[in-house]
């Protein structure tokens, strides 16, 4: 059994533009107002999550987030047309008692860019260690806190998922190490690291 703590986590996602700082261009933000509908199932044994949003500005906005890869895409439609979601912030709830997976992943705020404004090489995708990354946490040990930086991160593809791990600075000047399990949808803290004593790996 794993005894590290899950933790509530507000997770910055970024498809086709490798990030450091998540920062949003305001011509294609788009925030949610409210969640209508959502569901989840098994495609070809990927999972898939599906998201029926109304944003602040009245949109309607079909959503899909594909858990296996980390991305997220939308469901083709004739106003987004030649269109991409890039980046998105969404809350990953530590609680497992949910009536579906998708209500565990709420997005709160998305760009969605023309695919013309896309790189050829980015394409390809990110590295999975680069397409998601804790941006707000909280949990019975820690207040609600914004991290200010990440100063290291790394993959462990391991047979049946993929666990990444974080080094993160806080905005009280902390330095913790976070991972994320993908096949749980779990975000862990697994400890502090005395700022003094490290050393990027």
């Amino acid at each position: 059994m794993n005894e590290e703590p899950i933790v509530e986590m507000l997770a910055f996602f970024s498809r086709y533009r490798r990030i450091e700082q998540p920062e949003w261009e305001k011509k294609h933000l788009l925030k949610t107002r409210e969640i209508r509908s959502c569901h989840s199932r098994v495609e070809g044994g990927i999972r898939k999550s599906y998201y029926s949003i109304e944003t602040q500005c009245g949109q309607l906005v079909e959503l899909i987030f594909c858990e296996d890869d980390l991305t997220w895409s939308l469901q083709p439609n004739s106003f987004f047309e030649g269109h991409v979601v890039d980046k998105v912030l969404a809350h990953i709830h530590r609680h497992k008692h949910k009536p579906q997976r998708a209500y565990r992943v709420i997005p709160y705020k998305f760009e969605i860019i023309p695919d013309s404004e896309i790189d050829t090489p980015s394409k390809t995708g990110l590295p999975f260690h680069y397409r998601i990354q804790p941006y707000r946490f909280k949990s019975g040990k820690f207040p609600s806190t914004q991290v200010v930086k990440i100063v290291e991160r790394h993959l462990e593809d391991h047979m049946t998922t993929k666990v990444l791990h974080y080094v993160l600075i806080t905005d009280t000047k902390r330095y913790l190490h976070f991972y994320y399990t993908m096949d749980k949808l779990d975000w862990r803290f697994r400890k502090e690291i005395d700022p003094e004593f490290y050393v990027p790996t």
